[in-house]
C-alpha cells in the first residue's frame, strides 16, 4: 500500500540523539517534525518516538526512564498531579508553576545515554471543551530537551532544541501556543492499538504536544487528570476520542487520516458543538467508527493524503476490515463522538 512504502522510505531520514529513540508508534507520526507543524487532524500519538514516563524510574516501552528532577541545583520528587507538574521538597512542601521554570528532567535509555528535558516555562491555558458555558484552566508546559554532558552539568541554552512544534495555524492547536504541551497522569495509552487501558496508574505521566493526540485528550476534557475540574468520562469515551482523532476506523489501531485535515468534532454531552458541515464523517465509540459516511481525507483531499492514500482512502478500509456501514442520519444514535468535514 502506499501509505507503507512512504513510511518505510521516510524512516531511513531519522535522526541521531532523543528523536530517533524507539520504534515508531503511528502513521503520520513523520509528517509532523520536532521542528514542522503538527495539525489538529494528525494521528500522532508518540511525542520524539514516545509519550509517556513513570515518575518513579520505570522504563517505558522504548525504554527510556526518569534518573532525576531538580531545580535551582536541588533534587525533587517528581509528580504529576490533576495534570499538574509538582516538585516535592518534603511530604509537606512542593515547588509549582513558575517556581519549576528551569528546573530539568533527567532521562536515560537502556545504553546509558541520557537526554535533559528542561522546563522554560509554565502557563496557563484552557481546555478547548466547556463546562457550564466556560472553558476551564489547565496548565501548559515550554519544554526543550539535550543530550546530558558526561559530567553531568547542564548544558547552555543554546544547546537546547524545542521538544514540541509550532502548529501551522491557531486552528491545528485547539488553544494551546506553539511549542507547548501538557502532563497529565493515571491514563496509559498504547500507541500501537491506539488504546486507553481501563486501569488508571498515577505514577505514569503523559506528555503531550501542541498538535498531537495525546495533547487533544486533554484539551476536549477526555483524560483522569480532566475529572479536577468536572470532566468526569470513562476510559472507554477516551478511547473513542483517541480512535477519532486517529481516524481509526477499523478500531484496530490503523490511521487513516494524515497531518492537515481539517475536522469537526463533537462530544455526546454537548461540551463542544461540530457546527457546520460540508460532510459528515463517522459516529465514534471505544471500539472505532460505529458507521462511516464520506472519509476525512476524501471529504477534503490534500497533497499528503493523495501521496499516502491515492485519489481516494476506500480500497484501503476495505483491505484492512469490513468497512462501517453508512451512518444514514448525522446524529449520535448512541455513540459517544461525531466528525464531519467542515
Amino acid at each position: 500500500m502506499k501509505r507503507v512504502a512512504m513510511l518505510v522510505v521516510m524512516a531511513a531520514g531519522c535522526g541521531s540523539g532523543l528523536e530517533s529513540l524507539g520504534e515508531v508508534q503511528s502513521a503520520g507520526l513523520r509528517e509532523c517534525p520536532p521542528s514542522g507543524p503538527c495539525p489538529t487532524n494528525s494521528p500522532v500519538i508518540d511525542t520524539y518516538r514516545f509519550h509517556d514516563l513513570n515518575r518513579l524510574g520505570v522504563p517505558n516501552a522504548q525504554g527510556l526512564s526518569v534518573k532525576g528532577f531538580e531545580v535551582d541545583g536541588k533534587e525533587l520528587g517528581l509528580e504529576v498531579e490533576n495534570g499538574y507538574l509538582l516538585g516535592r521538597i518534603d511530604p509537606s512542601t512542593v515547588r509549582a508553576g513558575a517556581e519549576l521554570a528551569g528546573g530539568v528532567i533527567r532521562i536515560g535509555d537502556e545504553l546509558g545515554h541520557e537526554y535533559l528535558i528542561k522546563i522554560d516555562e509554565v502557563g496557563t491555558g484552557a481546555y478547548w471543551a466547556r463546562l457550564g458555558g466556560t472553558n476551564p484552566p489547565l496548565e501548559l508546559y515550554r519544554l526543550s530537551w539535550a543530550s546530558a554532558p558526561p559530567d553531568g552539568s547542564i548544558p547552555s541554552d543554546n544547546d537546547f532544541s524545542h521538544v514540541c512544534p509550532e502548529p501551522a495555524d491557531e486552528n491545528d492547536a485547539l488553544g494551546m501556543p506553539g511549542f507547548t504541551a501538557t502532563l497529565y497522569e493515571g491514563d496509559r495509552i498504547d500507541a500501537d492499538t491506539v488504546t486507553v487501558s481501563p486501569k488508571i496508574d498515577t505514577d505514569w505521566f503523559n506528555l503531550g504536544c501542541v498538535g498531537h493526540a495525546v495533547a487533544k485528550l486533554a484539551l476536549t476534557g477526555h483524560t483522569e487528570a480532566a475529572k479536577s475540574v468536572g470532566f468526569d468520562t470513562t476510559t472507554a469515551e477516551r478511547q473513542a476520542v483517541l480512535k477519532m482523532f486517529a481516524a481509526d476506523y477499523c478500531g484496530i489501531g490503523v490511521p487513516f487520516t494524515v497531518a492537515g485535515q481539517p475536522l469537526a468534532f463533537a462530544d455526546e454531552y454537548g461540551r463542544m458543538e461540530i457546527g457546520s458541515l460540508v460532510e459528515f464523517e463517522a459516529r465514534w465509540t471505544e471500539h472505532g467508527a460505529a458507521c462511516l459516511d464520506v472519509p476525512r481525507v476524501d471529504a477534503r483531499p490534500t497533497a499528503l493524503s493523495i501521496e499516502t492514500f491515492g485519489k481516494s482512502v476506500e480500497d484501503e478500509i476495505k483491505a484492512t476490515c469490513s468497512r462501517p456501514p453508512p451512518c444514514g442520519t448525522p446524529d449520535f444514535d448512541g455513540a459517544h463522538m461525531i466528525t464531519g468535514t467542515p
